[in-house]
């Protein structure tokens, strides 16, 4: 995905949480994907989270690739297996909306 879209996804997975992914949080992990370079994988963060009033761990690595002056990110996020379905359906509903 284009890295401009790294913040409204990750919001979009914010709103199924009770809590986590905090506004500053995501700009923070917005911030560090900004600085990466061509073909560099690194592991954003891990995440403390409540989901359906449970503890979980949102673990984020990304990777950059950057050809013809266009910068894309693949982004990997990995919890427990039911989060992580509906972290799945979030993110493949956000690039429906955006026609990704």
């Amino acid at each position: 995905m284009d890295p401009e879209n790294v913040q409204p996804i990750l919001s979009k997975v914010s709103s199924v949480l009770d809590s986590g992914f905090s506004i500053i949080e995501i700009k923070i992990i917005r911030s560090k994907i900004d600085k990466m370079k061509n073909n560099e994988i690194k592991e954003i963060g891990k995440y403390n989270v409540i989901y359906q009033g449970q503890k979980a761990v949102i673990r984020i690595e990304a990777e950059m690739s950057i050809e013809d002056d266009e910068r894309e990110v693949y982004l990997y996020l990995y919890s427990n297996h039911k989060l992580v379905k509906v972290i799945n359906n979030e993110m493949m509903k956000f690039a429906d909306e955006k026609g990704m």
